[in-house]
């Protein structure tokens, strides 16, 4: 008989079901923005950076827009993963909602980093609709002109957009304003 040698791996494949960030989505405010990760093997057991994985952060994190971490895995684990968080643009706030002669005029704070704002209006808690896309970040006012029903409560919610190489990130939803018109 001779002399058997077997050689055995524990080494876990990992993948991007092993791993998750904080926040995948967080809003503009002007300073670095840093999600944990977190990462956990095939039976639960949380893992230790450093230890287990590296983190390859990129640099900047601190505007509108997608940044890719890139997780890799060592020590009895094995693979990469990345995963993708983004800065949206913080959400607006309607601060004036009126009847005037020609329909009903609605006003918002105004976003210093916007590309433009979308308008969305509902007539008697019904569903909103959107009504108007703004393609400017210096106008914030909208006079609704087809919100001329009597008897009619109008609900309206503003989002805010920023395009960024080409890709569009839009912001939470403003709280929503309504107006009673008779």
């Amino acid at each position: 008989m001779g002399n058997y040698t077997f050689d055995y791996s524990i080494r876990q494949t990992l993948s991007s079901r092993n791993v998750a960030l904080k926040s995948a989505t967080v809003s503009y405010n002007g300073k670095v923005r840093n999600p944990s990760v977190v990462v956990k093997d095939n039976v639960g057991r949380r893992l230790v950076r450093g230890t287990d994985y590296d983190v390859y952060i990129p640099g900047g994190r601190r505007n509108i827009g997608s940044y890719t971490y890139k997780i890799v895995f060592k020590g009895d684990y094995k693979g990469t993963v990345k995963k993708v968080f983004k800065i949206i643009p913080a959400k607006t706030k309607i601060t004036k909602v009126v009847k005037t002669r020609s329909g009903v005029k609605i006003a918002w704070s105004k976003s210093k980093n916007a590309s433009g704002y979308i308008i969305y209006r509902s007539a008697d808690n019904g569903s909103y609709k959107k009504i108007k896309s703004i393609s400017s970040s210096k106008i914030s006012t909208y006079t609704d002109r087809s919100a001329t029903l009597n008897w009619t409560t109008y609900s309206y919610k503003v989002y805010v957009y920023k395009k960024v190489n080409g890709k569009r990130y839009v912001s939470p939803v403003s709280a929503p304003k309504s107006i009673y018109v008779y």
